[in-house]
């Protein structure tokens, strides 16, 4: 299977006269999404649209109810803004070149169709059993005006590109707009394409075109020959696709040539010294490590590139199924598998590549492995959800399944729906505003009911030190750093304010203005260093009690600062209107 388009390097060997090589380059890289040249940057970054600047005109054609959306819970009209920004940029800077720049090949990805079907096709008309009613009606019409979209802009492109023009409007796949479309996308870097319509789209217009014809048997390989066989150049003899002859009113002749690899000429790709290999790339970094030229590199780092090559693997296999060679892709899911078999989506697909070849008695070994496989790491990895989080109920109350239906260990299971109970408790008194006991595990040869009663005493001891909280302490504030921490939206710089209300000089860069969410400003410092101290002191604090008690939540943090701090003042600061984000 070859991987190299060599469009650009058959076309770069004609004339000047009737190709300009540097045009042709430029419309086929900044169309597809990659960086225009140094002269022509600071004008087509001109034409570039941001979501926040669409208005309503240009959201209510796609959802003409979205201003009764939610928009604080539900952030598909967000996505559906980015959609339209950035394919109504690539328009603009695509219909700008075609008049601006000379040219005789002009190519313009457009993405958004993809985007659209990814995000809204669920909602598209037949509704599916499992999609919300409101859902429905909101979203119903946003892939159809998605493709109405695409439709004006196509009419833009074709009276640019003018009737002498040959034009070709092709996609890799579809979407399944019917019954097929899956409920649940597999949770793997692939799984969207689960969505796709293998079948695309293909059409053809142009000079001596037929018109009103249909073609058959066409399919993306078949572009490349296709296209340099309009200009009049030869197709190369290794090339997986064909000419689409079938299309054209006269009877084709066609040239070839063995191969243009052999040609010289620039192809558009990056030369031999700058191309890098992943899998090559991390042995030559574990020769260097072991010759000791370097450091070995950081675990995190030499994780990521692993999974980054187990994943391009994965997707060449994938590739090899879609095109029917199931002998190729079978050896890279056993390697894949053997190395991960916690991954069953390479066990799955294996069992699928064997199906199709009706290699039963392997089929057979690989189903018995995948049900193997499945009940020893999801037990490991539920033990070690409930080892790191003791007060996961649903993790206690998968492994009582686990135990009770496969494992048939029944001890077990009642013990971790003992177990999932009590974390529901736990929970609770969370909420509540209660401490935690330190241990929810289930010792080994401990008995249940003696856990349970181990358990409930230090609930109480943890809610008594919880309601004591920390005895006054005699702290000096100027010689004490504090730091406030928290996720976006909790509060943060209303607690810094408070803090400054009571005596506590803030520390702040001043780097980010005062706006509608936070209209007294921001308490944040991008760039903060904590060294390793053998003991912090923290003290916790609810956003959404601190608005409903202010005045509490002051004598909890005086508290916890010695009771030196103005209560009165840190509570009048409390705004309770910023409870929630406006935009």
């Amino acid at each position: 299977m070859r991987v190299k388009c060599p469009i650009w390097k058959n076309l770069s060997t004609r004339a000047s006269s009737v190709i300009s090589p540097r045009s042709t380059r430029f419309c086929l890289q900044c169309c597809g999404h990659r960086l225009p040249p140094a002269e022509l940057s600071d004008n087509l970054a001109k034409l570039r649209l941001h979501p926040a600047e669409l208005d309503q005109e240009h959201i209510l054609p796609f959802v003409p109810n979205a201003a009764d959306v939610d928009q604080e819970k539900d952030k598909r009209l967000v996505s559906l803004a980015k959609i339209i920004a950035d394919c109504t940029t690539i328009h603009a800077a695509g219909t700008a070149l075609m008049q601006l720049e000379p040219w005789d090949y002009m190519a313009i990805y457009y993405d958004a169709i993809d985007h659209f079907g990814h995000g809204f096709m669920r909602y598209h008309p037949p509704r599916s059993p499992w999609v919300k009613e409101e859902d429905f009606e909101m979203y119903k019409g946003v892939t159809e005006a998605g493709y109405r979209y695409h439709d004006l802009m196509l009419g833009a492109l074709l009276t640019l590109a003018g009737e002498d023009t040959t034009i070709i409007l092709n996609s890799d796949h579809g979407f399944h707009p019917d019954h097929l479309r899956p409920q649940h996308i597999p949770m793997e870097p692939a799984g969207p394409a689960e969505e796709h319509r293998h079948y695309g789209i293909f059409a053809m217009k142009g000079p001596g075109i037929k018109k009103d014809e249909r073609v058959y048997g066409t399919n993306l390989l078949d572009l490349a020959p296709t296209i340099l066989h309009l200009f009049g150049l030869a197709v190369g003899q290794d090339f997986d696709g064909k000419v689409i002859s079938t299309a054209f009113e006269e009877p084709q002749k066609i040239e070839t040539i063995p191969s243009w690899d052999d040609v010289a000429g620039e192809d558009g790709m990056h030369p031999p010294d700058k191309k890098l290999d992943p899998i090559e790339a991390k042995e030559a970094i574990d020769q260097l490590v072991a010759l000791g030229y370097i450091e070995e590199p950081d675990e995190n780092k030499e994780k990521a590139v692993e999974q980054d090559v187990r994943e391009l693997k994965y997707n060449l296999a994938r590739s090899y199924i879609d095109a029917g060679r199931y002998l190729n892709a079978i050896p890279i899911f056993e390697e894949l598998w053997q190395k991960w078999p916690e991954e069953h989506r390479f066990g799955i697909q294996l069992y699928q590549c064997q199906q199709a070849l009706e290699l039963t008695d392997k089929m057979r070994v690989t189903f018995d492995k995948i049900l193997e496989n499945k009940k020893e790491y999801s037990e490991k990895a539920l033990q070690v959800a409930v080892m790191q989080s003791p007060n996961h109920a649903e993790a206690h109350k998968r492994l009582a399944y686990i135990y009770k239906n496969r494992l048939k260990e029944f001890d077990k299971a009642e013990q971790h729906i003992k177990l999932a109970k009590l974390a529901r408790k736990n929970i609770v008194q969370v909420r509540k505003g209660r401490g935690l006991p330190e241990v929810t595990t289930l010792p080994q040869n401990q008995d249940i009911t003696e856990f349970e009663e181990e358990l409930g005493k230090a609930s109480e001891e943890a809610m008594q030190k919880f309601k004591e909280e920390v005895v006054a302490r005699d702290l000096d504030t100027k010689e004490v750093i504090t730091i406030v921490s928290g996720l976006p939206r909790s509060g943060t710089s209303m607690m810094m304010q408070m803090l400054a209300a009571g005596g506590i000089e803030p520390l702040t860069d001043g780097q980010r203005e005062a706006d509608e969410d936070n209209p007294r400003g921001y308490y944040e410092l991008e760039k903060a260093i904590l060294e390793n101290h053998p003991k912090v002191d923290a003290l916790f604090v609810s956003h959404k009690l601190t608005v409903e008690n202010p005045q509490e939540c002051a004598a909890r943090v005086n508290k916890f600062f010695g009771g030196t701090m103005d209560e009165n003042a840190m509570a009048a600061v409390v705004d309770p209107s910023l409870h929630r984000q406006k935009k």
